[in-house]
């Protein structure tokens, strides 16, 4: 899972991305985050768990402690600090999948290759980004709203 500070600024930017992020309520937990989503609050990556997990369980690939998030702190806790959602990469692909695709996921890569094989004017430029999650929401964002990622904002791509 991608944590690096370029990530977190794509997903930050991207708004549309932000709003489909739709919190778990039910009558006994309002407001829940879903078991497993990624969060960046306060200068620290979270991961929430609705059961409690040990650290080690929790590290990315290099090592690196991940905080954990329980259902104790995600009632109301985040409502009141800037909390942005980082998508791991399945979430990120069932975003784009249509049809066949639910069933047949070659049929996804295939788009993505599609996308990401030529340098012709609209397709994604793969070399600028460093980690699946980069390209996978790169292409989510070119797929639903037709922008582009110039390592500062997700702008309009011109037709």
């Amino acid at each position: 899972m991608d944590t690096s500070e370029t990530y977190i600024k794509m997903c930050e930017k991207a708004v549309e991305i932000q709003a489909l992020r739709k919190p778990y309520s039910n009558e006994r937990h309002p407001d829940l985050f879903v078991d497993g989503d990624v969060l960046f609050v306060d200068g620290k990556i979270y991961i929430y768990a609705i059961k409690s997990v040990t650290l080690r369980d929790w590290q990315d690939a290099n090592g690196k402690v991940l905080y954990i998030a329980t259902a104790e702190d995600g009632r109301g806790h985040y409502n009141k600090r800037k909390v942005v959602w980082l998508p791991r990469q399945d979430q990120l692909q069932e975003m784009v999948k249509r049809g066949r695709e639910k069933f047949f996921p070659y049929n996804l890569l295939w788009r993505l290759y599609r996308a990401i094989s030529t340098n012709a004017k609209g397709n994604i430029h793969n070399s600028e980004f460093t980690s699946m999650e980069q390209l996978w929401l790169a292409f989510v964002i070119k797929e639903r709203w037709n922008k582009v990622w110039n390592n500062e904002d997700w702008i309009l791509q011109n037709e």
